[in-house]
């Protein structure tokens, strides 16, 4: 990280706060949902991944309550992601299985391929390099059929 890296983050921190306050005012939840990701992603740059997790579980409960398939996968496979650094391994797996539930039937390739690579990777973090393989193989090949639709 550059040498002002965390000042920026701290200033986007609050960039967020503001963003939130206006659209719980405006009753956007989309864009509530959109704000927490955000901060989730801003507490894994500095290594929080227990504030990350907990950003993150609100903004799957707003795609829950908007019915929002895609951001609902979205959203447990970030889960799955975060909780392979916390080392709530089982709980990485489940979140992994069912975002790949709801994204494979959104036949969004590219959604698939990014989750299929960090279940590869929560596979390969609890040495079954075997399975990890497998899934990886999957994850590459969806990829390719992304670019070759111009994904």
């Amino acid at each position: 990280m550059g040498f002002d890296s965390f000042g920026a983050l701290n200033k986007g921190k609050h960039l967020c706060e503001e963003a939130l306050i206006i659209n719980k005012k405006n009753d956007d939840k989309r864009s509530t949902a959109v704000v927490y990701n955000n901060m989730a992603w801003s507490c894994i740059m500095k290594g929080n991944f227990i504030m990350a997790k907990d950003y993150y579980l609100k903004s799957y409960d707003i795609r829950v309550l908007l019915e929002e398939k895609r951001g609902i996968g979205f959203m447990l496979a970030n889960l799955g992601w975060v909780d392979i650094f916390l080392g709530n391994y089982l709980e990485s797996e489940k979140n992994f299985k069912d975002s790949l539930d709801i994204i494979m039937k959104l036949s969004d390739n590219q959604l698939t391929s990014w989750t299929l690579s960090n279940y590869g990777l929560l596979k390969y973090t609890v040495c079954n390099f075997d399975e990890s393989k497998k899934i990886y193989k999957e994850a590459i090949s969806m990829e390719r059929m992304c670019i070759m639709s111009g994904l």
